[in-house]
């Protein structure tokens, strides 16, 4: 009687498995020769309906190999509780979680050679989600929970990224960067300050003052001066007399010369009426704003300086008004 004694020669057909059925009862070598015909369409996957071994194990099996230059080492995954994380291993060697995946084509979530080249620090995802590089420094960018993080060869810089612009990139940058003493801090055109015409620089002086150096012509200024009770102090009546100062105001009429300044005051038009400054001066100096190139009337102060006067001359009025009332009741001409 001859035994099989190796998987890979038993047979489909049973009559080529031992025994070899001389022995008693020939029932028995029969059901051994069906039994070991049974096992070889196991071996062989024949006479199983599709998906019966799948449906057995409850999983689907991942196909080893089979790919053009892959070996037929095996591959073990699993779930490393210490790093938590999957790992991997293949021929003994262990990859840990990092696996060493290298491609040399095109990846599907790669758009070009240079990101197809690099796609195994991509991590497997479009490549449209990654900062590209112009250089081959190492930049990373990150967020620590509460800023923005750019890290340039191990530099970090949080939340205030010094970045160099090239100057032609500057929206709405002047063609003179030279009259700029310090360079613009140029933004968007909601926010910026934009020079027009001649206009040069514009700059303040302390925080009621704003000036404008126009070429060809000047520094000018402007003053803004608050009235907000909290911004002062000695505060009591005013002892000046505005009406008396007014009076003494010369109105003239004149034209502004053209052959001083290249850049003319006006047309050159008439003005009817108008003042001199140097005249004001002489009057009182609070009068004059000296912070641009050429002496110029503090049009505030002498708002204020003539509202005081009308209310002094209309006090004026209000007493003759009651001096001449009462004259007529002591001489009976109301009567």
């Amino acid at each position: 009687m001859a035994y099989n004694t190796d998987i890979a020669t038993i047979s489909q057909t049973p009559a080529l498995n031992g025994p070899d059925g001389t022995d008693l009862p020939s029932t028995l070598d029969d059901a051994i020769r069906y039994s070991i015909s049974f096992t070889a369409k196991l071996r062989d996957g024949v006479g199983f309906s599709a998906g019966a071994i799948v449906a057995g194990l409850g999983y689907t099996p991942v196909v080893r190999g089979g790919i053009a230059g892959t070996d037929t080492n095996a591959v073990n995954i699993g779930y490393n509780p210490t790093l938590s994380k999957m790992v991997v291993a293949s021929n003994g060697n262990s990859f840990s979680n990092t696996w060493p995946i290298d491609i040399t084509g095109n990846a599907a979530t790669s758009t070009n050679a240079t990101t197809a080249a690099n796609a195994n620090a991509l991590g497997g995802s479009g490549s449209a989600e990654y900062v590209r590089r112009w250089s081959a420094d190492t930049v990373r960018v990150g967020w620590n929970g509460s800023l923005v993080i750019i890290e340039i060869n191990g530099n970090a810089f949080g939340g205030v990224i010094p970045m160099a612009v090239p100057w032609s990139l500057v929206q709405s940058r002047p063609s003179d960067l030279g009259s700029f003493s310090n360079g613009p801090g140029y933004m968007v055109d909601a926010d910026v300050i934009r020079r027009a015409g001649s206009v040069t620089n514009m700059s303040n002086i302390g925080s009621a003052n704003l000036t404008a150096n126009i070429a060809g012509f000047g520094l000018v200024s402007w003053s803004v001066v608050p009235s907000d009770a909290r911004l002062k102090k000695d505060i009591a009546p005013t002892m000046e007399d505005s009406l008396a100062k007014i009076s003494r105001i010369d109105f003239r009429q004149f034209r502004f010369r053209d052959d001083v300044t290249d850049a003319p005051v006006d047309d050159g038009r008439l003005h009817r009426v108008g003042v001199i400054a140097q005249e004001l001066d002489a009057i009182d100096s609070a009068w004059v704003n000296r912070s641009g190139t050429w002496l110029a009337p503090d049009q505030q102060a002498l708002l204020y300086e003539a509202l005081h006067a009308v209310k002094q001359l209309g006090q004026v009025v209000q007493q003759q008004a009651a001096e001449i009332a009462d004259l007529k009741v002591r001489t009976g001409a109301g009567q």
